[in-house]
């Protein structure tokens, strides 16, 4: 007999009310998403009887995508996180979501055509999470002074041989050209806009709504300086401004939202839970995990027709406890460092050529400014990647070089950050920012269904993917029948129905609350109206109050003080002392909202004090080379 995981909420209808949301009196009350409602999931899911359609482990963007589309096809799913909710990758990105204009040169196509596409889409579901930034590509050639017109025709004439030398090597062998050296002639430069708009326009039709990027333009030098005034000028010759998605709200932000949103439609998401061991049937198939609660320390288990692997780059880790030796990926290491716009004063994002020849950028970032990223093999612990002093040497050459002017120095920089991407390992030996950033899709015998690789920007598409997959198994061991995909049409946030008149609170921290949490900011406001004291700043210049921390711990499931301070604020990345001046503070209250002992607040601000050292290791020993 065949059973249905239909659900009755039509997703595509934006307008109505997801289901679990309960409301009195037009306010949205807690929706169980609290670390009281951690507690009580843990309890039913040690009830015997127990047994969940999918359970999920890894809760990073790949893993809250996955939670999202299960639960919205009406299958009942956890999904388990053994840090804190996006800790890994998805909030150590450089927050950009892109088809990859270096892509274009390793001709993956596909690859860039996907991207755009889910670029779009995600723009479309959560505009004010992913928001359309202006990209400036400036091109510089050798010699000091600017070409006259007279002399730009016979330089570009003298160069087209050895142009169309290189073009015809790079049909063969895409990766025995230098793109940056073929981009410094202007016809290749745009040509490969011109595709990248061409694959955008053609994705953007998959895609209802105001998911649109502007197009491309040229820019001659003296526009280049008009944009950008305080860029190198010596031997700048031309450039092309377009246009790519930027993470405004933080790409946490992003991992948090839809794993919230994948709790209103019925998934559990659970933070601080490992996999520990796997459980299996009498068939031999993996039937669900042993958990261990790493804030209790009690072990548990939670039983499930289908397990997914979703952790990123504890991907071959996780295969390990079903027995699988060989590993699956080439983790690359991608370090960045933010400094304040007062010192970088950049008017777009800024792609730069580094030392070795590879892209990195320069974004701002509100008053700040990210420089990223590295490129580089890994081979440690993925939960303790850090930023190297090579790291941080290479990305202050290649900024310094754009802007000599500025002479960053290593005491301008507030914070550093670093992650891991976990690609692939590819069937050749290529260099690290050649390995691909395409996925797959796996099943081990004993049933562990495994996504890897991949890139933040398609995690939706990548997710939706796997759930397919996960269906047909479910049709054919189960007789399940699952419904189709609809998350592309899936808010992540909802904007406010009506203005709120909060004249007393700043208006920079009105912006940002509804920026970062859309309707849901309304909880936020009330905590604030009912308790002032709540609206105090907790770093100067940023926009952060005691009501979000208690807004993070009883609607977002924040058990830790990293949790506040690291990812559900900016305080560790954009404050001068990283939050270590306000770490008490915010410690005490939440150990009383918590009703945690004396001892925690001096156990949270002790392993916070540690997270702060690691982001600044780097910064021991002999003075960085310039």
């Amino acid at each position: 007999m065949e059973s249905s995981a239909s659900g009755e909420t039509d997703p595509s209808d934006l307008s109505q009310e997801l289901p679990n949301e309960k409301r009195e009196e037009g306010k949205i009350l807690p929706d169980n998403f609290s670390f009281r409602a951690r507690a009580k999931t843990i309890e039913t899911l040690e009830t015997p009887s127990a047994e969940v359609d999918v359970l999920v482990l890894g809760c990073g963007v790949m893993g809250a995508g996955t939670a999202l589309d299960a639960a919205s096809r009406g299958l009942s799913v956890v999904v388990i996180e053994q840090n804190d909710f996006g800790s890994g990758t998805s909030s150590k990105s450089s927050k950009i979501f892109h088809g990859g204009i270096r892509y274009l040169h390793q001709k993956t196509y596909g690859l860039v055509f996907e991207a755009l596409r889910e670029r779009s889409r995600l723009i479309e579901i959560a505009p004010d999470l992913a928001n359309p930034l202006p990209f400036v590509f400036p091109i510089y050639r050798e010699g000091k002074q600017p070409l006259e017109d007279k002399e730009r025709i016979s330089y570009y004439a003298k160069t087209f041989p050895a142009l169309v030398k290189s073009i015809l090597r790079w049909t063969v062998n895409p990766a025995s050209e230098d793109m940056m050296k073929m981009a410094k002639y202007p016809g290749m430069l745009k040509i490969s806009m011109m595709l990248y708009d061409i694959l955008s326009w053609i994705g953007e039709h998959f895609v209802e709504g105001n998911g649109r990027m502007r197009r491309h333009q040229m820019l001659s030098r003296d526009e280049l300086i008009q944009e950008e005034p305080f860029i190198k000028k010596d031997g700048l010759a031309f450039g092309a401004r377009y246009w790519d998605g930027f993470a405004a709200a933080g790409d946490v932000r992003i991992t948090l939202q839809t794993i919230k949103t994948a709790q209103k439609y019925g998934a559990k998401g659970l933070n601080y839970c490992e996999a520990v061991d796997f459980i299996y049937g009498d068939n031999g198939k993996i039937r669900g995990a042993r958990v261990k609660d790493k804030i209790t320390g009690t072990e548990f288990k939670i039983q499930a027709k289908k397990v997914i692997n979703a952790s990123g780059p504890w991907v071959d880790k996780v295969r390990g406890l079903a027995g699988a030796r060989e590993n699956t990926l080439r983790p690359t290491k991608g370090s960045h460092i933010i400094v304040t716009r007062e010192k970088l004063p950049v008017n777009n994002a800024i792609v730069m050529e580094g030392a070795d020849g590879r892209l990195a950028f320069i974004i701002p970032w509100d008053e700040h400014v990210i420089i990223g990223t590295t490129d580089t093999d890994y081979q440690g612990d993925p939960g303790e990647v850090n930023a190297s002093k090579e790291d941080i040497a290479y990305l202050l050459k290649a900024a310094n070089n754009y802007y000599p002017d500025v002479n960053l120095a290593p005491d301008d920089i507030i914070s550093t950050y670093a992650g891991l991407r976990p690609l692939m390992v590819p069937n050749r030996n290529v260099e690290e920012s050649a390995t691909s950033r395409e996925h797959s899709i796996s099943e081990s015998e004993d049933g562990l269904i495994t996504i890897a690789g991949g890139k933040l920007t398609t995690y939706r598409s990548m997710t939706k993917e796997l759930m397919d997959k996960v269906a047909s198994s479910l049709k054919s061991e189960f007789g399940m029948n699952v419904p189709e995909s609809s998350t592309d049409k899936i808010p992540l946030k909802r904007g406010l129905t009506k203005r709120i008149d909060n004249k007393d609170i700043p208006e920079d921290i009105r912006q940002y609350l509804f920026k970062f949490y859309g309707k849901e900011c309304e909880q936020i406001w009330e905590l604030m109206r009912h308790e002032p004291q709540l609206k105090e700043r907790l770093v100067e210049r940023l926009p952060h109050t005691l009501a979000e921390v208690r807004y993070s711990v009883e609607h977002e499931q924040a058990m830790a003080l990293s949790d506040v301070l690291m990812r559900r604020t900016n305080i560790f990345l954009k404050a001068e002392d990283q939050g270590l001046a306000v770490a008490r503070q915010v410690a005490e209250y939440m150990k009383g909202l918590m009703g945690k002992d004396e001892t925690w607040g001096d156990e949270q601000v002790e392993v916070y004090e540690r997270e702060v050292g690691k982001s600044r290791e780097w910064r021991a020993g002999k003075k960085l080379k310039n």
